[in-house]
């Protein structure tokens, strides 16, 4: 009889650490299993042609999401299609239905204006009273006093970690290969340069067989193009949680408040 029990308890261990083990397996694939982009484009303004392929891929090819040229979603597991989705249709659709619903909203609009009217005007006043019992500066983003904010002791700290925790975001996030050629323009060539020269910048990041092209003469955005890249989930969730819980980030927004009557 004891050996029995032995032997139940046995196999609800393994099976126990079996299913331990593939959720751990699960955990570590999503973390660690980097999520592969690939888009492909040819844009030409003055014929108004924006052409925009894309593929995503995750553990080595079994989840692969492709947007084609007629901007249409596809999903695959396995190699099996699960889900389909046109997404040009689907704004059609949501534009036909805002635009039925801009109608009907309007009159509601104007019988709710004196509520919220008289809403406004009870926050405005407990949001005074609540100010002046507080203790501490607070600053406003206005133009008289934005060289004081700068200035704050409490500023340098909380900006250099979120802006360093926002660049390993961006650089996790930014295209590792490119192919084609570029040209672009702006109707002002001072803006055409201030963008060349933050390309220039970062094509030091950027591999691949690529040629960039700015015409300070017309305004004028074509080319063909390719971009790869890879994400790990990992760094971004690492990054996302330093952002949440940084105290001198959250020290720094406790201590300014917008001003929205300035906007």
């Amino acid at each position: 009889m004891l050996g029995v029990i032995l032997t139940i308890l046995k196999i609800i261990g393994i099976f126990i650490l079996v299913v331990f083990s593939l959720i751990l397996l699960a955990i570590l694939a999503v973390l660690f299993a980097p999520v592969r982009y690939r888009v492909s484009g040819s844009i030409s303004s003055k014929e108004k042609k924006y052409l925009i392929t894309g593929k995503i891929t995750w553990l080595l090819g079994a989840l692969k999401v492709i947007f084609s040229e007629d901007r249409s979603m596809v999903l695959k597991i396995c190699g099996f299609k699960v889900f389909k989705a046109d997404l040009s249709t689907g704004s059609k659709n949501k534009k036909d239905k805002d635009k039925n619903k801009e109608d009907s909203d309007k009159d509601k609009e104007e019988k709710y204006k004196s509520k919220k009217a008289k809403k406004k005007i009870k926050g405005k006043a407990k949001k005074k009273a609540k100010d002046s019992k507080k203790s501490g500066k607070k600053y406003k983003f206005t133009k008289e006093n934005f060289f004081e904010f700068i200035q704050s002791p409490n500023l340098e700290p909380g900006v250099r970690s979120a802006l360093h925790e926002i660049f390993v975001i961006i650089k996790e996030v930014f295209p590792k290969y490119m192919e084609g050629n570029f040209e672009f323009g702006f109707e002002e060539p001072d803006k055409t340069g201030i963008i060349y020269g933050v390309i220039c910048i970062l094509q030091t990041r950027l591999k691949g067989m690529y040629r960039i092209t700015p015409n300070f003469e017309e305004e004028i955005l074509f080319g063909d193009f390719t971009v790869k890249g890879r994400i790990f989930i990992i760094i971004i969730l690492r990054s996302s949680i330093k952002l949440i819980f940084n105290r001198d980030l959250k020290k720094l927004i406790s201590n300014f408040e917008v001003d929205k009557e300035n906007k």
